[in-house]
């Protein structure tokens, strides 16, 4: 049960963040980025990674410490620079290969109108350029990854299933578009259509260490005619996405983003030369 004032929107955004004292001090290790994985008229989550130490932990339990954040909300190019205390912590766990995540509850203090109105913009917009043109709970970024799946009943195992190939065209934390060539037979169609049977998925996704195991539901289907030749399209939604899966996804889908405005705003600069 959400007993917050204010729901909470899902966001994808990184943000610049430090600890100050109640003397408005800065505490090392100084000025870092997180990401605002959700947001609401009062308060938001941030996830930093790597963890943060057990001595900051403490002074943020303790109220001893808040936490100064710096960000913009698309989409309007508006900084927002806002104070919040921590009302609670948590620590998660990526893989082996990675250190921890911490995640933070925020609540913000000095709320004003300006805050109130770039966060209802952000909440009622449905437009970024490419990369917020629907209403997706997540929005997605364009990618190019190599992607393996077999079709089959939820809770059925099988070593016969047949497995497919495709490549995801663009991905969110709650789902992708997949392109399959050769297209799926008429069969497999039916048979997602109905919900009879499921996507199971693998990927890799880069600059990390293991492969990402998901399901999936078909949102869309149909086939479409690329390079003189027949291929499947789907748009997939993602079936109880685990948290360390999420996040990893988060995280990659940041950098992405981040990646991808650096680009248009050099070509906007350039045009504009």
């Amino acid at each position: 049960m959400n007993r917050r004032r204010y729901q909470r929107t899902p966001t994808q955004y990184f943000t610049k963040f430090a600890f100050i004292n109640d003397k408005l001090v800065v505490e090392a290790p100084g000025f870092d980025r997180g990401v605002i994985e959700n947001i609401s008229f009062g308060g938001l989550s941030l996830i930093i990674m790597p963890e943060i130490q057990p001595e900051m932990r403490k002074k943020l339990v303790n109220g001893k410490l808040n936490v100064y954040l710096d960000f913009n909300l698309p989409p309007s190019l508006k900084q927002i620079e806002i104070t919040g205390k921590v009302k609670w912590v948590k620590e998660k766990n990526t893989n082996a290969e990675q250190k921890n995540m911490t995640i933070l509850g925020v609540e913000f203090i000095n709320k004003n109108k300006v805050l109130f109105k770039e966060i209802d913009d952000f909440i009622k917009s449905d437009g970024m350029g490419p990369l917020m043109k629907n209403k997706r709970r997540f929005s997605r970024v364009p990618v190019e990854i190599s992607v393996k799946f077999s079709v089959r009943k939820f809770k059925k195992m099988s070593f016969f299933s047949a497995i497919h190939e495709g490549h995801v065209r663009d991905l969110s934390a709650g789902g992708m578009s997949l392109i399959v060539s050769p297209a799926l037979g008429r069969r497999y169609i039916t048979n997602l259509l109905q919900r009879k049977k499921y996507l199971f998925l693998k990927f890799f996704l880069p600059k990390t260490s293991r492969f990402l195991n998901l399901t999936g539901v078909p949102t869309r289907i149909r086939n479409v005619k690329i390079n003189d030749k027949i291929s499947t399209f789907l748009g997939v939604r993602f079936l109880r996405v685990g948290e360390r899966d999420r996040h990893e996804l988060i995280e990659f889908i940041c950098q992405k983003r981040a990646s991808f405005v650096k680009e248009n705003t050099s070509d906007e600069v350039k045009k504009n030369k």
